[in-house]
C-alpha cells in the first residue's frame, strides 16, 4: 500500500473541507451558513497566517515541511469542526 505524501494529505483535507462546507451552504438556513461562512473567512486568514509563520521557520530547510504540516493541522481541525457544527443540527 503506497503511503501518501503530506501534499496529497492536505490536497484530501482541502476536498473534504469543501464538501463538508458545501454540505452546509445546501443544509442550514441562509441566516445560520452566514455565520459559518464568516467564520470560515476569518479561519482562512488564521491559516494564511499560521502558514507564512511556520514556512519562516526555516531551521535545517524545513520551512515548506513545517508549512505543510501546519496546513494540515489547521484544515483537519477545521473539517472536524465543522462536521460537529453539523451534527448539532
Amino acid at each position: 500500500m503506497r503511503r501518501h505524501t503530506r501534499k496529497e494529505l492536505f490536497n484530501e483535507l482541502e476536498k473534504l473541507l469543501n464538501n463538508v462546507y458545501k454540505h452546509m451552504k445546501n443544509t442550514l438556513s441562509s441566516e445560520d451558513f452566514e455565520i459559518v461562512k464568516q467564520a470560515q473567512r476569518e479561519w482562512i486568514k488564521e491559516k494564511e497566517t499560521a502558514s507564512k509563520e511556520a514556512l519562516n521557520k526555516n531551521e535545517n530547510g524545513n520551512g515548506e515541511l513545517n508549512k505543510i504540516n501546519s496546513d494540515i493541522s489547521f484544515t483537519k481541525t477545521r473539517v472536524e469542526i465543522l462536521i460537529d457544527l453539523l451534527e448539532e443540527q
